[in-house]
């Protein structure tokens, strides 16, 4: 029962953003059928499965990451709540990783600081990814990037010293946070919610340094490229459904 009113909880939610969208004029029905209609089913079934691949291998990859915590979630449980996250990520940026490390705490009982840990490496591995990415795209393609970072750097130059400001504020309230803490920290260590905090942090550098402890690094390498060469995949497909 409590199932089905979580399923009839996001159905609600999902009708209700629709409904939204269109009463206030974001989406118009007319036209949203229009692009339907044109749209060339079988491009659009290629990027769907494009993307079920993408996301599938993200969630075997996670896998990989929870097992030498000793956790071993299902596929199944582990893919539903990446797509879970991705939902929540449409309400609230970023809302997504806490959502589906809370998914697997209620299916597989796994401490979301634990699974948390894993996901700030699944994030750090997709970083280098991008970067390994953006580094070739860079060397191809060098005339037209530099040009583009030329232009955004002209265009923020008249709020530089605004920045410099700020960023030397926060220095300074971080050094005197630092220097309060060194000195009071025999006191601070003794609070209960401190303690609290800091065994939940062992919890994510667990979770965080769990792939030095992978079973089958290439296997790992070899989902990381499968996401990454899928993500590339549907951002290049639709240009042949525009060229017909």
């Amino acid at each position: 029962m409590k199932k089905i009113l979580q399923y009839l909880l996001f159905i609600g939610i999902g009708g209700g953003l629709i409904w939204y969208s269109i009463a206030s004029g974001i989406i118009n029905p007319t036209k949203l059928w229009e692009d339907v209609s044109s749209a060339n089913l079988w491009w659009v079934g290629l990027m769907v499965i494009l993307m079920f691949i993408a996301h599938g291998s993200r969630a075997a990859r996670w896998q990989m990451l929870l097992e030498p915590l000793g956790y071993k979630p299902s596929f199944m449980n582990v893919n539903n709540a990446i797509w879970l996250g991705y939902f929540a990520n449409n309400l609230v940026p970023r809302l997504g990783e806490v959502t589906r490390c809370s998914q697997l705490y209620k299916s597989d009982n796994i401490p979301v600081d634990k699974s948390l840990g894993t996901v700030v490496t699944d994030r750090i591995f997709d970083v280098v990814t991008l970067f390994i990415l953006l580094i070739v795209h860079f060397i191809l393609d060098f005339d037209k990037l530099w040009a583009f970072v030329n232009q955004q750097l002209s265009q923020n130059k008249g709020s530089e010293g605004g920045s410099s400001n700020l960023i030397y504020t926060i220095l300074g309230i971080v050094i005197l946070v630092g220097i309060v803490s060194f000195i009071y920290r025999k006191s601070i260590v003794e609070i209960a919610l401190i303690q609290t905090v800091i065994e939940k942090l062992k919890g994510l550098l667990d979770g965080l340094f769990s792939i030095k402890h992978l079973k089958n690094p290439k296997l790992f390498l070899f989902y990381s490229v499968m996401i990454w060469a899928m993500y590339w995949a549907m951002g290049y497909v639709p240009c042949f459904h525009t060229q017909q």
